[in-house]
């Protein structure tokens, strides 16, 4: 009986606030005043109270699930000018590796500037056309070959070790496991070099940093006219690489 008496009231009271004019928001007031003194039920939750990163994504244990994740992250890490997430996804054992590797990062970070000039002078189009046809190094082709070649390419697991075979310029690419995940490997990568591809590689990379900072210079001094003309330049760059 009583709580018919209150199901009554409550109903009494909506035509009430209806008819005053409180409208839809009126009645969805008075409902949530009406259930408010109910505890509402506690939903036990199966995620964890703190969620895994991606396993394509460098975290504080690097590494990634796959072989092939592990160059795309790569890949964005370069594009990205991210030195810390090259950095964890590169297996380093000697300090001409991390010679190698820091000089790297030194050029994703002057290639990111240089594009972003480019955006900011000439617009993303102009930006985006560069970007896809600019290689002026190995740096560049091992980059774009990550891009495009890795999700076409088969994958050879032999226990703690991965090989993929891009072929071109690039080459087979080594990557190797540990308890964070895959990591490409700087030891299998370039134990057959001589020091003359060493230094070879070494160079090229430093050289090209030097020439897109001056790139950005001259972008900003107001050296190119048009898009075209810094196109010219650029490619003119790469036939001389």
């Amino acid at each position: 009986m009583i709580r018919i008496a209150q199901v009554k009231l409550v109903a009494a009271v909506v035509a009430v606030v209806i008819t005053a004019g409180g409208g839809a928001v009126a009645v969805n007031q008075l409902m949530a005043q009406s259930s408010s003194a109910k505890p509402a039920p506690v939903a036990r939750s199966t995620e964890p109270a703190t969620q895994p990163a991606s396993p394509s994504a460098p975290n504080d244990r690097a590494g990634a699930a796959t072989p092939k994740a592990a160059l795309h992250a790569l890949a964005a890490a370069g594009r990205a000018a991210d030195v810390e997430g090259m950095k964890m996804l590169v297996d380093i054992k000697n300090p001409s590796q991390e010679q190698l590797l820091l000089a790297a990062c030194e050029y994703a970070g002057t290639r990111k500037a240089f594009f972003e000039t480019v955006n900011a002078k000439f617009g993303e189009p102009a930006m985006t056309r560069l970007g896809g046809m600019m290689r002026i190094n190995l740096f560049d082709v091992f980059l774009k070959d990550l891009e495009t070649k890795t999700d076409t390419v088969t994958e050879r697991i032999r226990g703690n070790e991965a090989l993929l075979s891009m072929e071109g310029e690039t080459g087979n690419v080594w990557l190797v496991r540990d308890d964070g995940g895959w990591k490409l490997s700087a030891t299998n990568m370039t134990k057959d070099w001589p020091q003359e591809k060493y230094t070879e590689v070494l160079t090229g990379v430093q050289q090209g940093n030097v020439t897109l900072s001056d790139l950005t210079n001259q972008i900003n001094e107001g050296k190119f006219a048009t898009f075209a003309d810094l196109a010219r330049t650029v490619r003119g760059m790469m036939r001389g690489r």
